[in-house]
């Protein structure tokens, strides 16, 4: 599954980068939630199969710390540096802006550091206006929010979901599916109370709002358990086919009054059935294997490289070809020097335990 999570990551970075709107892939909203469901499906398999009792918690704790953390630590300092040489050298207004407007609000300025530092919080700040003379917090109307202009890596509010996530797995994805299915229903539930009788169905609500968007990592938990043995026969066209369908998702022409709501849906269907025979097919390939884990770095550091290039580069190289390669090699660095070696802690760690 390695492939669909480079290629979810690589739509996270072509959405950000508002030129090449028309190049399709599914876009962020879609990417994440499809990140949650895969999400899900991991959490749910290691938990079965390797965490398999309350006696392993503390180290599924410690094990998702060291693949969250760490990386998130490292670029963010780059985001920093990376925020004030620009601020400093070229005149271009940036997040440093926006904490020069607060003045010294120092709850303000405690909730941002806090957030920004821990992860968590920072979806919830996505709902939230600050205002630029006083500094003061206030929930956002109608979507009217700005709080996420404050964090340096603002695509790491879902990473704030995904944490809050990991806190209650351990308690839940070991349950029966009918244990399990009653949570989905939940989640279920205020999702339509959001979108259909509160009409909350616009951005941050359509898709940060932790308790509607559980229901995405629970699907991940049913993909796993649920086995489907007539489609391993066809993992690789599957797989041939939500390539497809990732790339392609917005050049789909909608006829016969095929809204977008429901090629949505039925690309989270696909995903869901697929997951496991996929897994299959592709556990034992390395370049799966190397292409995934490249997902998480492309995931963080993007933003920081459209920034520098939209905001110290010349023209010529403003291209989203150009952003990718730059991507892409940045993030092979960071895979080389960091996320191979925490790597090897964590499994040393978990063989250890197992000891």
């Amino acid at each position: 599954m390695g492939l669909i999570r480079f290629l979810l990551s690589i739509s996270v970075l072509l959405a950000h980068y508002k030129p090449i709107l028309d190049l399709g892939f599914i876009g962020s909203e879609l990417a994440v939630e499809s990140f949650f469901v895969i999400s899900g499906f991991y959490m749910t398999m290691i938990l079965n199969e390797k965490y398999i009792d309350s006696s392993f918690n503390k180290l599924f704790f410690r094990n998702r710390f060291l693949k969250i953390y760490p990386l998130y630590f490292i670029v963010l300092l780059m985001a920093i540096f990376t925020c004030a040489y620009i601020q400093l050298n070229h005149d271009n207004l940036n997040i440093f802006e926006c904490y020069k407007n607060i003045g010294g609000n120092l709850i303000t300025w405690f909730i941002l550091i806090f957030s920004n530092i821990i992860i968590f919080g920072q979806d919830i700040l996505m709902f939230f206006n600050i205002d630029s003379i006083n500094g003061h917090i206030s929930l956002a109307i109608n979507g009217n929010f700005n709080a996420h202009s404050f964090i340096f890596l603002p695509q790491s509010w879902s990473l704030s979901i995904e944490l809050l996530f990991y806190l209650i797995a351990p308690y839940i994805l070991r349950k029966k599916i009918s244990f399990v299915f009653v949570f989905l229903l939940l989640s279920f539930l205020i999702r339509v109370l959001i979108f259909d009788f509160l009409q909350l169905n616009f951005d941050p609500w359509s898709y940060r709002f932790f308790p509607a968007e559980f229901l995405f990592f629970l699907l991940g938990y049913f993909a796993y358990k649920i086995e489907i043995k007539e489609l391993e026969k066809y993992s690789f066209y599957l797989l041939i086919f939500i390539l497809l369908f990732t790339v392609f998702y917005y050049k789909i022409p909608l006829y016969g009054g095929l809204h977008i709501e429901t090629l949505k849906q039925f690309y989270l269907c696909i995903i869901v059935i697929s997951l496991k025979p996929i897994f299959k097919l592709t556990k034992d390939s390395k370049t799966d294997l190397f292409l995934g884990e490249l997902s998480y770095p492309i995931y963080l550091i993007h933003t920081i490289v459209i920034l520098i290039v939209t905001s110290v580069l010349s023209d010529k190289f403003q291209n989203i070809y150009f952003i990718l390669g730059c991507t892409g090699f940045a993030s092979i660095i960071i895979k080389i020097l960091f996320i191979d070696r925490i790597n090897k802690f964590r499994h040393n760690k978990l063989i250890k335990c197992a000891e």
